[in-house]
């Protein structure tokens, strides 16, 4: 956990949440693609996110003229906090200009923050790709060997091509006095993650690490707020380097998945969940993987199965800590008392799974499909009933079998 805690504020309607503390805070990226999806077909994605309990979510939108009209549709619809990548909103100003998102000028970096900050929570900068972090990658001989990161490659495109510094880098002061007079919480954006495990923890990764504490020390010492993105894919072996980052770095840490193997293709939200509960102790916040990551956009489907994904981890951790346990005594009950189609799917951490209403409408009609008249709930021993039957503390409404 970090050693200090970030309190994010929803500035439209005044509520805070508090990242670096007992409960894992977990964001959902959303967004247009300049190949796929819809503005409606993002907002329903906000809209189940918010269902399913996710904490914040995030746009990532790239490549579409009604970028900001989401944001702004998504900040009207959701009362969850909104981030956003001001490096992506420098690209998409200017492709709004007609030019590539690559061509950038200083100008817009700027104009891309307090284009965000009319609408968002948080406000993502990548402060850590630099001439020298640059320099560092380069060298590091790693099997994938470009900037992984949409927004980092944006930032090391425009390193490379005018010659300047980052000016995230170069004049973060002015960004962190723009969020703390706004009561923005930065996100440190991690360039520099590795893309497979077998460059996780490398010279480069870990020199970002280090320009982290840098400047997450810069924003205590002006009294604002940021958290920071450190993980991607990880070597699951190399836990003394998570160690030692969680150690060195005082604010919340978190990131994409994260992900201990490179081979659980279509399965990658259960290898980010998994990958979650090893090492939740050094995690304060994750952002979800779907199914789709590595292969396109996500449909809806793909949206609730990884947000489940996680919710499935985040409840096992509180399971772990004796909390969480009512919920689970409730399913037991109405297993027990057979409510199948009232009871069990209401209690279910995806409750609005089409799955569910599938199976309940069979055994509404006539038991399980495995079982059927076997079923051990039908044909219970004599003398093994309780005297008194337990009810499922659940009011009934079944939204499944309308």
């Amino acid at each position: 956990m970090s050693k200090i805690k970030t309190v994010i504020k929803n500035r439209r309607n005044g509520k805070e949440i508090v990242c670096g503390g007992s409960e894992l805070i977990v964001v959902f990226p959303y967004g247009l693609s300049s190949a796929a999806s819809s503005v409606g077909e993002e907002l329903e994605k906000v809209k189940l996110a918010e269902k399913l309990g996710v904490n914040i979510v995030k746009d990532n939108s790239v490549g579409r003229k009604e970028w900001f009209s989401l944001l702004e549709q998504v900040s009207k619809e959701t009362n969850l906090p909104i981030g956003a990548s001001a490096t992506l909103a420098a690209g998409n100003l200017a492709m709004e200009a007609g030019k590539s998102p690559t061509d950038l000028s200083e100008e817009l970096f700027f104009k891309g923050f307090e284009r965000l900050a009319k609408v968002c929570d948080l406000i993502e900068v990548f402060p850590t790709i630099t001439k020298e972090s640059l320099k560092v990658f380069s060298r590091s001989n790693r099997i994938i060997d470009t900037v992984i990161s949409r927004a980092g490659n944006l930032i090391a495109n425009y390193i490379q091509t005018t010659g300047c510094e980052n000016p995230f880098y170069k004049d973060f002061d002015w960004f962190v006095e723009e969020a703390k007079e706004k009561e923005i919480t930065l996100i440190f954006g991690n360039g520099l993650r590795a893309a497979c495990i077998k460059d996780s923890f490398d010279e480069a990764q870990m020199y970002e690490g280090k320009i982290v504490k840098e400047f997450s020390q810069k924003v205590i010492e002006k009294n604002a707020k940021a958290i920071a993105g450190i993980f991607g894919h990880i070597d699951p072996s190399k836990i003394e380097f998570i160690k030692r980052i969680r150690e060195e770095i005082p604010i919340p840490l978190g990131g994409l998945g994260p992900l201990a193997t490179d081979i659980a293709l279509g399965y990658d939200h259960i290898n980010a969940a998994v990958t979650l509960t090893m090492f939740r102790e050094y995690i304060d916040w994750v952002s979800i993987i779907t199914p789709a990551e590595h292969i396109g956009m996500p449909s809806l489907q793909d949206a609730a199965d990884g947000i489940t994904a996680f919710n499935i981890a985040k409840h096992i951790f509180g399971l772990a800590k004796g909390k969480n346990q009512e919920k689970d005594l409730q399913m037991a009950i109405a297993r027990k008392n057979t409510s199948w189609c009232v009871g069990m799917p209401e209690i279910a951490i995806n409750p609005y799974l089409p799955r569910i209403n599938h199976f309940s409408k069979q055994r509404k009609a006539g038991g399980c499909t495995i079982c059927g008249s076997w079923c051990p709930f039908l044909n219970k021993p004599k003398g093994t009933e309780n005297e008194t039957p337990l009810v499922p503390a659940i009011e009934p409404g079944n939204k499944h079998d309308s």
